[in-house]
């Protein structure tokens, strides 16, 4: 039997070969011409048969070579790690007849509307929000709710087109742009009140429908300033932190009222507000963009994709329930900058366990168009929260000071 992998991201951070070891049936890798390219990767040669489909988000593609390739494979599994992956994985295991996750399922997670009707029947705290239709749908939420509010698209990822609003002045200028864009980009939006207080993103792991594994970790930046800050970090929570079982418990009761899959990793986004409120932002079932699988693996020693794509196959997977990390660990992205990099030495911190450098020096760089489009980024670990975090500030200072641009 051949498991058929989808790929739209990148292929270094997701060695499927690796992770599938003691599977005895082929491997039929289908990724992204486009993404291969932005990624500067080329296709592995360990595959029974991989290929660069052009145009993989467009026109259906993708789905028309997964056809033909059926009638010479006997498909036994579809694996999808991207979360743009996930409805189209659902649709092409329910045309083949394979178990899994379904479409209806991915878009439970996928559509922020959908997802927050579901989790608000059952309970779950829930910033108010409303579809947008039309561009002035953006107004009027404002006249009857007041700001600030918040205008992202109801199927989005990596925190684009995530637009905060403030005062009556930038809705009107909002609405004025965003109506530009066309009747298909505006009717795919929603706008919901802002939610003051802390945010933190939620990382786990569900096996055969127990929750494993589930830790919160704490923004010290806001995502959706990903343009305008030289980086963005964050840092796990100690476990005797008083809100880790709190929400721990909330991400359960999301996870019991969406429709989920046996088998999945999930990323959360929870505010928690000066009233002490636990606020659901949203949640995806996959795991978390940027270095967040790799800070789990530093706190918890086990990747959250390879484990989620094992379990899909039956293969062996962690036993155990982990309540808590053997260390705390932290992120930095060091975002693009526009320009011409011209100097970026490595760090020498011994607190730093993992480092990378995605662009070359000598590149033009037009800055980032998603949070997690970086020049470089860093795991730090130590023995609580505090010390991450003064480790965090420390590298910010060297990441300004030692790294640089230039205006082309």
């Amino acid at each position: 039997m051949t498991i058929l992998i989808l790929n739209r991201g990148p292929l270094a951070t997701h060695p499927y070969r690796t992770w599938l070891d003691g599977y005895d049936g082929d491997l039929v890798l289908l990724a992204s011409a486009e993404k291969l390219q932005f990624y500067r990767e080329r296709l592995p040669e360990n595959y029974r048969y991989a290929e660069a489909v052009t145009g993989y988000d467009a026109d259906g593609r993708l789905e028309r070579r997964v056809l033909e390739l059926a009638r010479t494979h006997a498909f036994s599994h579809v694996i999808a790690c991207n979360e743009l992956d996930l409805e189209r994985a659902g649709t092409i295991r329910e045309v083949l007849g394979l178990d899994g996750q379904s479409a209806a399922s991915a878009s439970a997670f996928r559509d922020k509307v959908l997802m927050k009707q579901l989790v608000q029947a059952a309970g779950v705290d829930v910033a108010p929000w409303a579809e947008v239709r039309t561009a002035s749908d953006v107004t009027t939420y404002w006249q009857r709710h007041g700001g600030p509010v918040v205008v992202k698209p109801r199927n989005g990822a990596g925190a684009v087109d995530v637009t905060v609003l403030r005062t009556a002045a930038e809705v009107d200028a909002y609405v004025a742009r965003v109506g530009g864009r066309g009747a298909e980009f505006v009717a795919g939006l929603m706008v919901e009140s802002f939610v003051k207080g802390t945010t933190y993103h939620v990382d786990g792991l569900v096996l055969n429908g127990t929750m494993v594994m589930c830790w919160p970790t704490r923004y010290l930046d806001a995502l959706s300033t990903f343009a305008e800050v030289p980086s963005l970090a964050a840092v796990m929570l100690d476990p005797d932190h008083e809100v880790v079982g709190r929400m721990q418990d909330l991400c359960r009761s999301i996870v019991a009222a969406l429709p989920s899959p046996q088998n999945f990793s999930f990323h959360a986004e929870v505010f928690h507000t000066p009233d002490d409120r636990l606020v659901m932002c949203e949640i995806a079932c996959r795991t978390g963009g940027a270095v967040i699988k790799e800070m789990v693996a530093t706190a918890f020693g086990f990747d959250l994709s390879e484990q989620w794509v094992r379990a899909q196959v039956g293969l062996s997977t962690i036993t155990g329930i982990f309540t808590a990390p053997g260390r705390i660990a932290g992120s930095l992205l060091v975002m693009k900058r526009k320009g011409r990099l011209v100097k970026a030495p490595a760090p020498g911190f011994g607190w730093i366990t993992r480092y990378e450098q995605t662009v070359p020096i000598g590149e033009v760089l037009p800055g980032p168009t998603f949070a997690s489009d970086v020049m470089a980024t860093a795991i730090v670990a130590g023995d609580s929260s505090a010390e991450c975090e003064s480790y965090l500030a420390q590298l910010r200072r060297w990441s300004l000071e030692e790294i640089e641009f230039e205006r082309v």
